[in-house]
Order: structure tokens, then C-alpha cells, then sequence
């Protein structure tokens, strides 16, 4: 039997949407250490999986057809796989990409010959857009990828929508300061996923050149230098720019109101990054480890807003964790 424990990612924001630069698409994003999905896979004379109740029929969809890719490359990679813990799902944890890629992993450790993370990785088809869920998996740390060759697609779309991709280079790999911890709330809000979010990428791109440039800016000489230097004001304030322009404020204006109002109450408080993960719902808050007052401050706004905590993490700067 093998057991394997996948993290998941906060996704800052998309950054070429806009046909500015040489590439398409690439963003960044936090690895952070829960909640975790987690597989078990023994060797069987079938392969047969179990627990895929626990995500929608598109996601049940997907992870079938993943395994179907592994087998077609690997014939005699037989197994059963329980699927034990998925966090939710469309809500801006990268929940599919950390859920298909333990299903993989676990099943080559179990019966393969021990594929190379790039062929686990195309055998996904996951990193359409961007690759910090891809590339995560494996590496952990606050990561920006370059996400894709503009030549080969035309206009933009979810990555679920896109199948004849590489997977996005990681350009920048930092650790993730120890002493921050990372609070999860779901106010209620929208999950966007299928035509729901081909539509809002159709109303929302192209975006202009001038707010892809400062989102790029605000990447690399603002959230990159903040995790360096450890300096949670500076990440304050380069979060809350992104926030302000571009794909990823579109991303915040299409979220129902006490999203908005959540992200807003906690960008008002003194010693609090926060942002919205993806396209939401996920509003995440980042703090210092033992900030009594803050962890205090996010339990009242939670209520007040109708958010769910969904636990407080530190940043995981480690990929996939094989369990004993």
C-alpha cells in the first residue's frame, strides 16, 4: 500500500492575459501545508478507484481520464486507489490539479517504474493558464511560472478548457517565510468552473497591456522581494495592488458581495496580507506566527461576513509527502 498526502496552492493572479510580452498566460502563487488530499493505492489485477464521491462528476470525469493516460503509457500499471480526503473544490485551492497528480503518483510508486515529474505532469493536463498547481505539487515554496508560447492558441481560456500545452517553466522559486501562517476563510460566493468560467474569461480578456505590466511588476518587485525579506507590510501593499487592476480585479468585481467586503475589512487592518485566491471565493489572510490579536481579528470578520475558517496553515516549501 501506498499513501501519498498532495497541498494545496493560493493562486495571487494570472499575469499575461493581455498579449503585453513575449508569453502567454504564467502567474504566481503560495504552496501552503493543508488542507491536504490524501491517496491510498495498493497493486491490484484491475484498476478500480474508490471515494471520487466526494468531488463533482467533471472532476470524477477527470481523474478517470488521467488514470486512462497513465494506463495507455504504463498497460500493466494495475492498482486500487481510495481516495481518502479532498478539500473542496472551485473555491481557489487548486483542489483537481493536487487531486489528479496524488492519484498519479500514487499509482506509479505503487506498480510503475517511477516516471519523471514532467511525464506525470503532461499526463494531468493540468497548468492550461498557469503552472504554480503543477509545478507545486512537486516543489512547494512561492513559485511564478511563465506560463505558455502565445504562437500556439488563439485568445484566452481556463485551463480546463485547454489540452495541447507544455507545462508552464517556473521562473522564480523562493521558501516561503517560517513564521507566516496563512488563515483560510469562504465567505459565500461564487464557484466558478465550465461555462461558467469559459464565460468569464470570454467578457474579461484581452487585458490592456498597461495593467499586464504592472501586474508583473507588482509580482517581482513587490510579493517576490516580500517573501525574500520576510516583510509582511511590503506583501500588504503588492497585494492590494494586484487586487486593484487587471484580470485579477475583474476576478474580485465578479465575486458576490461578502467576498468583497471580507477582502476589504481585512486590507483594513494593521499587520494583515490578504487576498483572494484564483477566482474565488477563498479569501486568505497572511500573518505572523503567534499574532494572537490578528488570529482574533479574523474569527470576528469571519462572522461577520458569513465566512467558514478553513484552518490556519504555514507555507509548505516541500512538494508531495509520501506517508509511512
Amino acid at each position: 500500500m501506498v499513501a501519498i498526502r498532495s497541498y494545496p496552492r493560493l493562486h495571487i493572479s494570472l499575469l499575461d492575459l493581455g498579449n503585453a510580452t513575449l508569453r502567454k498566460y504564467g502567474g504566481a502563487g503560495f504552496c501552503i501545508g493543508g488542507p491536504p488530499v490524501e491517496i491510498e493505492v495498493a497493486p491490484s489485477r484491475e484498476t478500480k478507484i474508490f471515494g471520487l464521491e466526494q468531488v463533482d462528476s467533471q472532476g470524477s470525469s477527470e481523474v478517470r481520464r488521467a488514470l486512462g493516460r497513465l494506463k495507455a503509457f504504463l498497460p500493466h500499471a494495475n492498482a486500487k486507489v481510495f481516495v481518502r480526503n479532498v478539500p473542496p473544490q472551485h473555491i481557489g485551492l487548486g483542489t483537481k490539479t493536487a487531486l489528479i497528480l496524488a492519484v498519479l503518483k500514487a499509482v506509479d510508486l505503487a506498480v510503475g517504474p517511477g516516471l519523471p515529474a514532467g511525464t506525470l505532469q503532461t499526463l494531468s493536463r493540468r497548468g492550461g493558464t498557469s503552472g504554480i498547481g503543477v509545478n507545486g505539487f512537486f516543489m512547494g515554496g512561492f513559485l511564478v511560472d511563465a506560463g505558455h508560447d502565445p504562437g500556439r492558441s488563439k485568445g484566452f481560456a481556463p485551463s480546463s478548457d485547454r489540452t495541447a500545452f507544455s507545462v508552464p517553466p517556473v521562473v522564480c522559486r523562493l521558501s516561503i517565510p517560517s513564521k507566516w501562517r496563512f488563515h483560510l476563510m469562504l465567505p459565500p460566493g461564487y464557484r466558478s468552473s465550465g461555462s461558467r468560467e469559459r464565460r468569464f474569461f470570454r467578457e474579461n480578456t484581452p487585458i490592456a497591456a498597461r495593467d499586464v505590466l504592472n501586474a508583473i511588476s507588482l509580482v517581482y518587485h513587490g510579493v517576490a522581494p516580500a517573501v525574500l525579506s520576510q516583510d509582511l507590510s511590503m506583501l500588504k501593499e503588492a497585494l492590494r495592488g494586484l487586487h486593484r487592476l487587471g484580470f485579477k480585479r475583474e476576478e474580485v468585481e465578479h465575486q458576490s458581495l461578502p467576498v468583497q467586503e471580507l477582502l476589504r475589512s481585512v486590507n483594513h487592518e494593521a499587520n494583515l496580507a490578504a487576498g483572494m485566491s484564483s477566482l474565488g471565493p477563498l479569501v486568505y489572510a497572511v500573518t505572523d506566527k503567534g499574532d494572537i490579536n490578528a488570529d482574533e481579528t479574523l474569527s470576528l470578520l469571519s462572522t461577520r461576513y458569513g465566512a467558514r475558517l478553513l484552518g490556519c496553515f504555514p507555507g509548505r516549501n516541500e512538494g508531495f509527502e509520501v506517508l509511512d
